[in-house]
């Protein structure tokens, strides 16, 4: 299994990103100069999920991801981005996926508020990436990320292994 990571700095902006496969989800976590930065980690453990009704969307277990905005001062952005998922044998072989986002409050008012709740791609029409996003004004929190393999809308599905990767970017603004 690939995990990708990616660091960037932009003037202005610190962003930091973290990457997990859906079907098997790991997580990275990265600081950049002696302020603390803003952070995300997913803390789920890895899946992987047989299509056993293949006439129904396949919904994976939501995935924790920690989120923390130190940053009292300015607002800080998680996006999450997911592409369709791609068969491991023929890379030409796709199915949409969903992403859906909730803020986990922990019997309490969250520090977090959801911007996009859910979204989906639609690659026979273009939409090669879903993204959902999350906004804080400082403060910890935890996110839920759930995603869902959509094959029952396509009319022909390959048999075999399919694999998404889930991003999330976390970008404070100052």
């Amino acid at each position: 299994m690939d995990t990708r990571f990616t660091t960037h700095s932009l003037s202005s902006m610190r962003s930091f990103g973290m990457a997990g496969a859906v079907l098997f989800l790991w997580g990275a976590f990265s600081t950049l100069g002696a302020q603390q930065p803003p952070a995300i980690r997913e803390k789920g453990t890895p899946q992987h999920l047989v299509v056993i009704d293949p006439t129904r969307p396949l919904v994976f277990p939501e995935q924790p991801w920690t989120l923390v905005a130190p940053n009292p001062l300015g607002p800080t952005i998680t996006v999450w981005s997911l592409e369709p998922f791609q068969s491991l044998s023929d890379p030409k072989s796709r199915v949409d996926a969903a992403l859906d986002l909730s803020i986990r409050g922990r019997g309490r008012k969250s520090d977090w508020d959801i911007i996009i709740p859910h979204d989906r791609t639609s690659f026979s029409h273009g939409r090669t990436t879903a993204q959902v996003a999350a906004g804080s004004l400082g403060g910890n929190g935890e996110a839920g990320i759930t995603v869902t393999f959509l094959g029952h809308e396509q009319p022909f599905l390959a048999a075999g292994e399919y694999e998404a990767t889930v991003i999330g970017t976390i970008t404070e603004g100052f």
